[in-house]
């Protein structure tokens, strides 16, 4: 179905495109025989859109074809003649408003309900043309990829349901919305030229909706049938899968703002003089999960102006955005400047407020807030009670801290409003003077004050206030000073109070680790001062010494507390290092005897290895089964055990236990020796 359009005076309409049809039908049927799957097909994928019949009947006219052709001249010297950035236009500042009005006939829903199937299906185009729909990312993230060159684009174009100066005789007032019941017929209106009409009824026929390709604005419109208009369930009306996103519309209105289907006049030599989106000779119905090609590349399915279900058509491509743009601001000047005066939010564009703080000082009562405007229509009103109380000043001052919602009025009724909160300033405090507590006592002092002013009080940790900020008998460490005034301002500082003693503390040595597999690290000191008895505690320890030396001691940070017989306290922090270039005479050896080992023919840890940081004088070592017998022996150490049990011994899997005697020194009669027994488990 189509938007009927004047053609010698006479007006075609729904029935004059049904006599089109059947009359071609008759005629192809009488040629082709096969014309009868071709209907098989059309009653399986009802035609969603009349577009193009209507516009092959009014093409028949040769005044609507020549101001068709001037059109679409206009729009390619408008396009020749725009700045645009790697085929696109700049991104617009304002948006292109059109002013809308809706039209339901035949119908019985009630006011209320209409309206709020025309608000949501308003809300619906402006979120599909600004590439705000829900489901964009749908396009985004998953099928963008299946269609390498194509982008989608954001359209400056956005509709706006008309509430002002409306026509008369049609019973609305300033405020009202555009939205007539029963009181239009067809699909075109004098009374509303400088809208996009909106004809809303029940179509029948399996048609979904209709448009002309590519409106006048003067009285015509968009013809859509009732159960897929808006997103709304009310007054007995139903919107239901799978055209129930508002969608029919948006696919409309692409039309009438001179979008062809991607199929153009069908056929692969078809074009639809959008350069990006890929030529096919079909629609598609349904909802393709997939890519698929019927003429030379993917069909773009996704798009608008294709014949999928809702949930699959999510975008326009930056193409077919820059063609309704082009359209709109060539052939339907008379819709943008309508606007001005029919559409509320024309009225605020470019109005817009901002907000200066200035929060309470320590004084208090003192913040203030300076509203000011950017545009607008004067006079102005002003609020910081959400709209409570307004008042014609710009400034509010005496505030105190706390959330202002700010609203701001012009002439026109435009609103700007924004939260703010005033923040009480913090009292600054900073430190005058401490002095260190001694040996545990609580005899230091700290000493603070505050630059925000007089009349302050201080507390020492949490304790009553007093009115200087001087605390003595003051304990060893890190303290919370607080401070207010009456006003309210308060402020905190830390403050850390050392503690001294007469301890003095002299070290002696610092002797690293020398030795392979063994901890021989030393640290020893000397005091000065205190009293008797000292106690020294190494890194935490608990194990309390009186003799200031520690030996056996590994690798990295230590710390040794001290405490004289006062309780006077010190803390001595080093390092022991590591030096494997001198080694110690005293370095015990150590024979390492690993606990298992992998006879598996991998040649990965097949045997069983000892080994030894030092030269030996002696070695024996014996290893026996489960059952006490001896499996494997030797004297030297560099003859293993291994797969076959060294000694024709086969090793089978299992836990084995060893004896080993070894000595170590400069010869064997000042050697000294060690024994160690173990286990060792075979893996197989």
């Amino acid at each position: 179905m189509k938007v009927p359009y004047f053609v010698n005076t006479k007006l075609l309409g729904y029935s004059e495109i049904v006599d089109f049809y059947t009359m071609t039908l008759k005629y192809l049927l009488t040629i082709f025989v096969c014309s009868l799957v071709s209907l098989f097909i059309s009653a399986q994928n009802p035609e969603r859109c009349g577009t193009d019949a209507l516009h092959e009947l009014n093409m028949q006219d040769p005044e609507f074809a020549a101001e068709h052709q001037a059109k679409l001249d206009r729009m390619r010297v408008y396009r020749d003649t725009q700045d645009r950035l790697d085929g696109r236009m700049p991104i617009c500042a304002n948006p292109i408003l059109i002013p809308v009005a809706v039209h339901f006939q035949g119908t019985t829903i009630p006011q209320a309900c209409a309206i709020d199937m025309a608000v949501s299906q308003i809300d619906a185009l402006n979120a599909d043309f600004a590439a705000t729909n829900f489901d964009i990312d749908n396009w985004n993230v998953d099928v963008s990829p299946l269609f390498p060159g194509i982008n989608n684009a954001e359209s400056c174009i956005q509709f706006c349901l008309a509430t002002l100066n409306h026509p008369t005789g049609f019973g609305l007032v300033d405020g009202n919305y555009a939205v007539t019941l029963n009181q239009t017929t067809g699909d075109s209106d004098a009374a509303w030229t400088g809208y996009m009409n909106f004809f809303v009824r029940d179509l029948g026929g399996g048609v979904l909706g209709y448009s002309p390709l590519g409106g006048n604005g003067n009285g015509d419109g968009i013809a859509c049938d009732i159960g897929t208009f808006g997103l709304v369930n009310c007054g007995g009306n139903t919107i239901n899968p799978p055209y129930n996103l508002g969608r029919t519309m948006t696919h409309e209105v692409g039309h009438y703002l001179l979008l062809e289907h991607p199929w153009g006049g069908g056929g692969c030599a078809s074009t639809d003089d959008v350069a990006d989106t890929p030529v096919t000779d079909n629609p598609t119905f349904g909802c393709p999960n997939a890519t698929f090609v019927n003429c030379t590349n993917n069909v773009l399915w996704p798009t608008y102006m294709e014949y999928c279900d809702d949930l699959c058509l999510f975008m326009f491509t930056a193409g077919q955005v820059d063609r309704m743009e082009d359209y709109v601001n060539t052939s339907l000047q008379n819709l943008i400047d309508n606007s001005v005066t029919k559409c509320s939010e024309t009225a605020c564009q470019g109005f817009d407020g901002n907000v200066v703080e200035v929060d309470e000082t320590c004084d208090g009562n003192d913040g203030s807030l300076t509203l000011n405007t950017v545009e607008g229509n004067p006079p102005f009103e002003y609020s910081i009670t959400n709209g409570v109380i307004f008042q014609t000043g710009n400034v509010f001052g005496n505030l105190s801290a706390g959330t202002y919602d700010v609203v701001i009025t012009d002439a026109a009724g435009c609103e700007y409003m924004e939260t703010v909160s005033l923040q009480r300033e913090e009292a600054q405090l900073s430190l005058v003077q401490t002095q260190a507590a001694f040996c545990g006592a609580s005899d230091g002092l700290l000493e603070v004050t505050t630059s925000s002013g007089p009349n302050f009080e201080f507390n020492f940790n949490g304790g009553p206030y007093q009115p200087s900020g001087l605390f003595a008998n003051v304990p060893s460490g890190n303290h919370l000073i607080e401070a207010q005034n009456p006003a309210g301002c308060t402020g905190a500082i830390f403050v850390n109070v050392d503690d001294e003693n007469d301890l003095g503390i002299e070290i002696e040595e610092v002797k690293a680790v020398n030795c392979f597999l063994f901890d021989n690290g030393k640290f020893s000191f000397s005091l000065n001062g205190g009293e008797e008895p000292f106690f020294f505690e190494l890194d935490d320890s608990g194990e309390l010494t009186d003799v200031p030396v520690f030996e056996m001691l590994s690798p990295g940070d230590h710390i040794v507390e001290i405490e004289d017989g006062r309780g006077c306290k010190a803390t001595i922090p080093f390092t022991i290092f590591r030096n494997a270039n001198s080694l110690d005479e005293d370095c015990p050896c150590v024979v390492y005897m690993p606990n298992a080992f992998t006879p598996d023919g991998d040649d990965v840890n097949e045997r069983f290895v000892p080994q030894t940081a030092c030269p030996l004088q002696e070695f024996f070592l014996q290893i026996y089964d489960r059952f006490g017998t001896i499996v494997f022996e030797t004297d030297d150490i560099n003859v293993t055990w291994g797969a076959d049990g060294g000694n024709a011994y086969y090793v089978a899997d299992g836990v084995y236990h060893y004896t080993l005697k070894y000595a170590w020194g400069e010869d064997s009669d000042s050697s000294i020796s060690r024994r160690e027994t173990g286990s060792i488990t075979v893996i197989r």
